[in-house]
């Protein structure tokens, strides 16, 4: 059984950072890589159903412990996205994206021993394409759903934003559009603040704000969003509790930005290990 499996498209990144005169070399990046990437520094049981033009290797994913029997290259080239942080802080940013249409991830392949995985994660995606997921996986599956969603989708389509919150278990919800679906039926709400504001989360039983610890510099912000997402999951299929995994995703995504790359987190792993063997959960 699977502790995380992630959906979503790849996509090969540039990063630029003009205040620094900076720009990272290209890379294998989006959401779905983020949160696998940072969920797999915990765990060896992350898979990935994903979909990538053909000059996008599943050796990345395999080297970090990733399962990729759900990953498929498509004819053509990766979608580009480059992303331009204009502030130091990372919180001003502006993005171009050269999309591959012929890049589709194929629901109805989805592969059976995936479907027993403890949690699935959409990661942003259209919101129309996370929707025929969660339609999919709804009738398919036990496993708690958790859903993220990416600014520019959630201004084209607030309504659609709303739907697919309302269908998942978890919501992941950036705090600048969080009063606009505060009344998502979603039964667990994770806020991110962004920056040393953290998160907040929101159950049924429960609702408490978890600040993230300050660091002296931001070097890459890239992905922070998206280690929260992955860490919380993995930390919450290990201990069932909610506090604890928040409070030590705030802190692993904290680490994040303090190199470039989601997969050089600066963060006492073991440490961490040992902690989770209290909960004496498998």
């Amino acid at each position: 059984m699977y502790d995380l499996l992630v959906v979503g498209d790849i996509t090969l990144n540039t990063h630029a950072f003009p205040r620094r005169n900076h720009i990272t070399a290209e890379h294998i990046g989006g959401s779905v890589t983020c949160v696998a990437v940072s969920a797999a520094q915990i765990s060896d049981k992350v898979g990935i159903f994903a979909a990538a033009g053909e000059d996008c290797s599943q050796e990345y994913f395999k080297q970090l412990g990733i399962d990729t029997k759900g990953f498929k290259n498509f004819p053509g080239k990766t979608t580009r996205i480059k992303l331009t942080y204009l502030s130091d802080d990372g919180n001003i940013r502006d993005f171009a994206i050269v999309p591959n249409p012929n890049v589709k991830i194929e629901i109805e392949k989805f592969p059976k021993e995936y479907l027993d995985s403890k949690f699935i994660h959409l990661s942003a995606n259209p919101l129309d394409m996370q929707y025929e997921y969660l339609k999919f996986l709804r009738k398919h599956t036990n496993a708690t759903i958790s859903v993220d969603t990416f600014e520019a989708y959630y201004y084209n389509d607030p309504q659609g934003a709303l739907r697919n919150f309302d269908m998942a278990d978890i919501a992941f919800i950036d705090a600048e559009f969080q009063n606009a679906i505060r009344d998502t039926k979603a039964p667990l709400k994770i806020i991110k603040h962004g920056g040393v504001q953290g998160c907040t989360f929101q159950s049924q039983e429960k609702k408490m704000h978890i600040q993230a610890p300050t660091i002296p510099e931001v070097v890459d912000k890239s992905g922070a969003g998206d280690c929260v997402c992955g860490t919380f999951l993995i930390l919450l299929s290990k201990t069932k509790d909610i506090e604890f995994s928040l409070r030590k995703a705030n802190e692993i995504a904290t680490a994040s930005i303090t190199k470039y790359g989601i997969e050089n987190i600066s963060y006492d792993f073991e440490i961490l290990h040992k902690e989770i063997e209290k909960f004496g959960i498998n």
